[in-house]
């Protein structure tokens, strides 16, 4: 068994950046050391895992499957080491320095970002935002590889034990038909069931577009045929900009989907002819964070701007 007391802890956070770095150049400039002294580091470390952990592999250094594995439990240990050490220090956010990578969809980014950067340049200046683009939340993956740390969208997984979620928003709703203006549906006051189903359309999809959307399951329960989807992408200028070049086609979106459309789209905004269910939203995050100051103090910005927000009300 190893003697932990024989082990330089040092090493751990020297490992931690190597594996975010892959590169002993970038990791030690990182942590203000020398090159030779980070390779040392690098020696010592796979003496101790017993693991390469580190190949070069043509011009870059790539983690061997042990690291791989190692990492987010390497970071969450270190990020909860952190928190113990940070816990009798009140947090500051004038003067919190971190990168918070957020995972986020398209449509809650138009509501939450502009008015959340705002907060942090007057409140938080030294905090930096990563934006990873989601569609829905599906897995706890994400948050157990340190992909994102707090994910903002619809929720289609089921609870766990380490995943915290606080719904955000969630109820029936009327979703709106956009078209081109020059779409003969563009004129109609009100469209129809009928109206609805008669034309092709383009759908906001991110998972597999063999499972059936709420949409129709929704026409299903009515008593109707499937929409005749002609594409399915995750992206809504993507489908702002196929609807700008189709006089045929009718995308169908949320209300806060509405907040990313700009003067520019000479649309016709309808609302829908029958009613369906509106996924949940949540902000979710890993246990790791439930102590974390910072976290926590982000957290609660993001939960206040979306639940107060209009475009999603």
């Amino acid at each position: 068994m190893l003697n932990l007391y024989r082990v330089n802890l040092n090493l751990l956070i020297a490992l931690d950046v190597l594996l975010q770095e892959r590169s002993v150049t970038r990791s030690a400039k990182k942590i203000f050391i020398s090159q030779a002294a980070m390779s040392g580091n690098l020696q010592q470390l796979r003496k101790i895992f017993k693991d390469n952990l580190l190949v070069r592999q043509k011009k870059t250094m790539v983690l061997t499957q042990y690291a791989m594995e190692l990492q987010p439990r390497l970071h969450r240990i270190l990020e909860e080491l952190r928190n113990v050490v940070e816990g009798g220090q009140s947090f500051n956010p004038k003067t919190h320095k971190k990168i918070f990578n957020i995972g986020m969809s398209d449509e809650w980014a138009a509501i939450v970002l502009p008015k959340l950067i705002t907060i942090l340049e007057a409140q938080a200046p030294y905090m930096q935002i990563n934006i990873i683009p989601i569609g829905q939340i599906y897995t706890s993956e994400p948050f157990e590889k340190e992909i994102y740390e707090i994910g903002v969208a619809r929720v289609l997984m089921r609870a766990t034990t380490h995943i915290r979620q606080t719904i955000i928003s969630g109820r029936e709703h009327n979703g709106f038909c956009i078209v081109n203006s020059h779409h003969p549906l563009a004129k109609k006051k009100r469209i129809t069931l009928s109206d609805y189903i008669a034309y092709p359309h383009i759908a906001w999809r991110t998972k597999n577009p063999e499972f059936q959307s709420e949409i129709d399951q929704t026409l299903q329960a009515l008593g109707k045929p499937p929409r005749n989807t002609i594409l399915h992408t995750p992206y809504f200028s993507t489908i702002f900009k196929v609807l700008e070049k189709s006089d045929n086609v009718i995308a169908s979106i949320t209300r806060s989907a509405l907040s990313l459309l700009s003067p520019k789209h000479h649309f016709s905004i309808k609302l829908f002819p029958f009613r369906i269910p509106d996924a949940i939203s949540c902000i979710a995050w890993h246990t790791q964070f439930d102590n974390d100051q910072a976290h926590t103090w982000l957290r609660n910005q993001i939960i206040d701007i979306a639940r107060n927000s209009k475009e999603h009300g």
